[in-house]
């Protein structure tokens, strides 16, 4: 870099050294010939050898002179002073010669050694160019000397014309030369002192910012990165200024993703700027991610690209937090997902037992008008064999949605594990162990055990299958204390939850997979039937908890459960109240939108001596309360109506008659019944029920 005179100075005076180098041994055979050109010196033997000794001594001392400027860089006053010294002696000890050749000859003798002299000042002006004072002593000793003797002998006034107009245009255009050479170096020093600042300026902006340069050469296959990537990767700085190679060299995960996107950047023809997003390895082996910035910048005659530059930043952080949304963003479609086939699965259920409580209480109503051993009997109670089958399959779709019916008591989830080991193993079959960790001073849980013990037996199983095509493998169940992240798909409590996960070494599940494996009915065996894990989401989900699930193909799967720990004793909300109630008579009141339910239940009580009343809704039941006030001592009341609904209906009947007794019927689970306004009711009946659960529900409010 350029910075001042004496800067300025070293480079002419390299330039000079570097220069006169291939010129130096052109005296030796050009002396020569000159000797050797005039008889009166050709005559006399010892000239010749005389002359080449002077030149060959002359040319290696120039010779060693600018060898040393040039290893001095041009900065060695002494060297100068030596080179200047056997430059000027060469000129004199050529113009001596010339002039001897040009008074001791005529014509055409004369004529070859003034143009050999016109040669060699000519050709001096290359080599002794950055040095103007010095060319023109050379100049004026080694062209001049023999103008001035050709002057003193000769009387050819156009040969001696010619001569001197020759040497004084080869004075003047070194000059020029000269002028020009200190012009493009000053003009050189000025841009590169701009560049310098320029390049300065860009150094502090990008070391207080978070980006990075690059320069990349295809040709070359050579690409160089500043040092910020290196401090970030932790590696040696010149492990990439320069490297040859291309940069999936440092990322082998994202090679084909990356040539195709270097590919687009050399091919586009209008050089716009692109973005390639790869990852590097630092010295730990811990992934990092940067972002490259950049367009061709320089292109060959063919329009080839030749060189890209731009910028680069570190963007770790970025990603992580773009993956964590995407989590996000993945659990809370897939909680909306389920939530919303919880509510279809649900509303599908609620109806399908009203079907069911029709043809279930049809085909009990048809036993009993068939005589005793007949044949049609046993055919009925297969009827109604499937008919409780499919009611089964309502109460595991109830399940999905978080409505199944919970029996809920206060357990501890290590005691469970413990009791359930001998039949986990047996489940696992002997070719797959199970191993538990379990958490000492587990808080309890307020569930119900037997849709627990459901979950944990179908989440081993799994394990086990998962594991049969590799033959081997462990399953391991391990208790903790775990607080909920802020993206769980459900609300669960501040304080810590127990947690239990449940891990395999089988097959693993693909991304696919995965996406699919709370869908109802979905399996990935040859054969399956029901619901599967969307039960057991629906279990926890009922049980305020949250489910998540790991996975990759070859390395196994994890399953964690999040469950609220018991923090307090149940409060009244959703109980159902059995208050004392005196009755008058055995009047019943059935309320429900199916005139085929209330057809069937009617039939039911009318058969055990009890008067019943029907209503298709609520509007109709306070009308018909209001009319046989005092006289009635139960009410059957149906939740989903038209008009007005079992609640609104069961709200009035509080304010208007509080102690006339109410047994809530419903499709729906006890779980999606027990709220708050259901307060007040003295029982609960599902459909589909038969004749027996339906005198026992009456029994128990009116006992």
């Amino acid at each position: 870099m350029i910075h001042s005179e004496s800067t300025e100075k070293a480079i002419s005076w390299y330039e000079l050294g570097a220069r006169s180098k291939p010129s130096i041994f052109f005296y030796l055979p050009s002396g020569a010939g000159l000797a050797a050109l005039t008889p009166e010196l050709a005559r006399r033997e010892w000239v010749l050898p005389l002359v080449l000794l002077v030149f060959g001594v002359l040319s290696w001392l120039r010779f060693r002179a600018s060898v040393s400027l040039v290893s001095s860089q041009g900065r060695s006053e002494e060297a100068k002073a030596a080179f200047d010294r056997w430059v000027v002696l060469a000129g004199a000890s050529w113009g001596v010669l010339a002039s001897a050749t040009v008074v001791l000859n005529e014509e055409w003798q004369q004529l070859l050694a003034l143009l050999l002299t016109v040669v060699l000042t000519g050709g001096a002006i290359s080599s002794l160019l950055p040095d103007f004072g010095l060319f023109f002593r050379f100049w004026f000793l080694a062209a001049e000397l023999p103008v001035a003797a050709l002057a003193l002998t000769s009387d050819d006034i156009v040969l001696i014309s010619i001569s001197f107009i020759t040497g004084c245009v080869i004075c003047l255009t070194a000059w020029n030369n000269n002028a020009n050479y200190w012009r493009n170096l000053t003009t050189t020093r000025s841009q590169m002192s701009e560049l310098e600042r320029a390049r300065s300026r860009l150094e502090l902006v990008l070391e207080g910012s978070e980006l990075g340069m690059f320069d990349w050469f295809p040709q070359d296959r050579k690409i160089s990165l500043d040092r910020k990537i290196a401090d970030v990767l932790g590696l040696p700085a010149r492990d990439f200024e320069p490297f040859e190679g291309n940069l999936e060299n440092f990322t082998p995960d994202d090679a084909e993703t990356l040539k195709g996107a270097l590919v687009a950047i050399l091919k586009d023809g209008e050089s716009r700027l692109r973005q390639v997003d790869c990852r590097f390895r630092n010295s730990e082996g811990e992934i990092r991610w940067f972002s490259f910035r950049g367009r061709v910048v320089q292109r060959d005659s063919q329009g080839r690209a030749q060189r890209v530059t731009g910028t680069y930043q570190h963007i770790t952080e970025r990603k992580k937090s773009e993956e964590a949304f995407e989590e996000m963003r993945e659990r809370v479609e897939q909680s909306g997902k389920l939530k919303t086939l919880g509510v279809l699965a649900g509303g599908v259920a609620h109806d399908f037992n009203n079907l069911l409580m029709a043809v279930h209480g049809n085909l009990e109503l048809a036993e009993f008008a068939v005589p005793e051993g007949n044949e049609g009997l046993e055919h009925l109670g297969y009827a109604r064999e499937a008919c409780m089958d499919a009611a089964r399959l309502c109460d595991q779709l109830l399940a999905y949605a978080g409505q199944g019916k919970l029996k809920t008591e206060v357990f501890n989830l290590n005691q469970l594990l413990e009791d359930m080991l001998p039949l986990l193993k047996l489940s696992a079959t002997a070719h797959f162990p199970v191993e538990m960790k379990l958490e000492p001073e587990l808080p309890n849980i307020d569930g119900d055990v037997d849709k627990i013990r459901q979950v944990i037996m179908s989440l081993v199983t799994n394990a086990a299958e998962a594991m049969e095509d590799k033959g081997d493998g462990t399953i391991f169940l391990q208790t903790s204390l775990m607080r909920a992240s802020s993206g769980a798909g459900v609300e669960l409590p501040e304080a810590a939850c127990v947690c239990l996960t449940v891990t395999d070494q089988g097959c693993g599940m693909d991304e696919r997979t995965l996406k699919r494996i709370y869908d109802p009915f979905f399996t990935t065996k040859f054969t399956g039937r029901g619901l599967g894990l969307a039960s057991v989401i629906g279990i926890i989900r009922s049980h305020g908890g949250d489910i998540s699930v790991q996975s990759e193909v070859g390395e196994g799967t994890t399953f964690r459960l999040l469950l609220p720990p018991k923090l307090s004793e149940p409060s009244g909300p959703g109980q159902f109240e059995q208050p004392s109630v005196e009755r008058a008579t055995s009047t019943i009141l059935v309320v429900d939108d199916e005139e085929t339910v209330r057809r069937i239940t009617e039939r039911f009580l009318s058969q055990v001596g009890h008067q019943v009343l029907t209503a298709e809704d609520g509007v109709v039941a306070l009308q018909q309360i209001e009319e046989h006030d005092g006289c009635l001592s139960l009410v059957i009341l149906d939740l989903t109506m038209p008009k007005k609904d079992g609640f609104e209906t069961l709200r009035e009947i509080r304010q208007r008659w509080p102690r006339l007794p109410v047994i809530l019927c419903s499709g729906y689970s006890e779980v999606r019944v027990m709220t708050q306004e259901s307060v007040g009711a003295q029982g609960f009946l599902k459909k589909p029920f038969n004749k027996e659960q339906l005198l026992e529900a009456v029994e128990s409010v009116q006992g």
